[in-house]
């Protein structure tokens, strides 16, 4: 289904990846469970699947759908879930919008543990997107994170000018990773790292391997970019959402992360040969 040249159907569409559901009969005597059980499980069992999956080989194009299946398997392995309201049975579709649910709370909570720096980005690209917005507005929400907006404009998060403020996005990290040295930079943050991989992989003289060079200049930085990769992706594709070349950038990071992590192992062993020469 996904390979361009398969015999049926070449030279036709294809799919990025087909995701499959495994279906097993419901155990005898399953047990009957309250909306709280249910969602308390959710909360337990569904962040295993999705740390399997973010930075595996899930695509944040196909997360939505992949973990459809960890969140069903919790669901119906109850004879019925009980509404607490009207004591009727859940619906699938109700089930399906609290695994949503669930996935969004787990994202959150990734953001949640990263620097600052990033937390404010991550919320005024909630907000605004690449747009303009008002300087006022940006100040009150540094101001909760304990940053100052003019800061954040000379760590190059944003800019900040005439009293309007717009976040740079991947176009903008373009003309940067090549040059980038997290080991000289005192305020690297997970949203640039995120910017500079993504800008790395997509601009015309990068792709898989300039981006292994940046994540392994990054270090434990990359591993939380991809993660956040992820969200980017959701806020990119969320309802009437204008920003969907930068959620293809998100999304591309995500799915390329394990050739990334391949080519990173070349780089270290190009890097060891070169100093052994030199020695």
């Amino acid at each position: 289904t996904e390979m361009a040249n398969r015999t049926i159907g070449s030279g036709t569409n294809a799919l990025g990846s087909s995701i499959v559901l495994t279906c097993r009969p419901r155990l005898a005597g399953a047990p009957i469970a309250t909306l709280r059980e249910f969602t308390t499980a959710l909360a337990a069992e569904l962040p295993v699947a999705l740390r399997e999956m973010v930075g595996g080989f899930i695509a944040a194009v196909d997360l939505d759908q992949a973990v459809i299946g960890p969140g069903m398997a919790i669901f119906s392995r109850y004879t019925r879930v009980i509404e607490p309201n009207t004591g009727e049975s859940m619906t699938v579709g109700r089930a399906l919008q609290l695994i949503s649910e669930a996935v969004g709370t787990f994202f959150g909570g990734i953001v949640g543990s990263l620097d600052r720096d990033t937390q404010f980005c991550v919320k005024w690209f909630e907000l605004h997107g690449l747009d303009v917005g008002k300087y006022p507005e940006a100040e009150q929400l540094a101001t909760v994170r304990n940053l100052v907006v003019d800061t954040l404009a000379d760590h190059q998060l944003l800019e900040s000018k005439h009293g309007s403020v717009r976040l740079y996005g991947v176009d903008d990290y373009i003309h940067r990773y090549v040059s980038h040295d997290p080991a000289t930079d005192q305020h690297s943050s997970v949203w640039q790292a995120c910017h500079y991989l993504a800008a790395a992989l997509i601009d015309k003289d990068g792709g898989e391997a300039a981006a292994a060079r940046i994540a392994r200049r990054l270090g434990g930085l990359a591993h939380d970019a991809v993660a956040l990769a992820y969200h980017l992706f959701a806020v990119c594709n969320a309802p009437n959402s204008k920003w969907s070349r930068e959620g293809q950038a998100y999304n591309a990071l995500t799915d390329a992360w394990p050739a990334i992590q391949v080519a990173m192992a070349e780089v270290a062993r190009e890097e060891r040969q070169q100093q052994g020469r030199l020695v």
